[in-house]
């Protein structure tokens, strides 16, 4: 395959984009003192947004293996952003609440989002950026149920 058709398909293209979003966010979680990185924000946001959380649902919600998942929290945990509570019936099972502190840098977090969010959609006009969410959305859609 030539380099420049490998380049054009969707999951290089897709790739690389998100590489590249994701250091700009790590950017400016550093700059404002948010001890993370991007790969950790889907799990505090979250948490944020449904409360005290278990890992698998975390895990099955932001479509990342629970493992993954575990990783992220011991290192969230470290840093002072959540907490974690074992179930009292299963003691397999771990309940993540977000700290006062967690709280506090997923406020940040959103609005550094928001702020990237307008930035790099600055290009686009309306129709074009709603165009793109509802691509983007299909596209996740069909990658979680085609058969391959």
């Amino acid at each position: 395959m030539h380099r420049e058709k490998f380049e054009s398909l969707l999951i290089f293209q897709l790739g690389k984009t998100f590489r590249i979003l994701s250091r700009r966010a790590d950017r400016y979680f550093e700059k404002f003192g948010i001890p993370i990185l991007h790969d950790h924000s889907p799990i505090m946001i979250y948490i944020f947004l449904n409360g005290d959380s278990f890992q698998q649902s975390i895990a099955d919600a932001i479509g990342r293996d629970k493992s993954s998942v575990q990783r992220s929290v011991r290192y969230l945990q470290r840093e002072g952003l959540v907490k974690v509570n074992g179930d009292l019936y299963d003691k397999r099972r771990k309940k993540i609440k977000l700290t006062q502190k967690g709280i506090e840098a997923c406020k940040k977090v959103q609005r550094i989002a928001a702020y990237l969010n307008s930035r790099i959609l600055k290009s686009l006009s309306k129709d074009e950026a709603d165009s793109l969410s509802a691509t983007l959305y299909k596209i996740q859609k069909t990658a979680v149920t085609a058969k391959v």
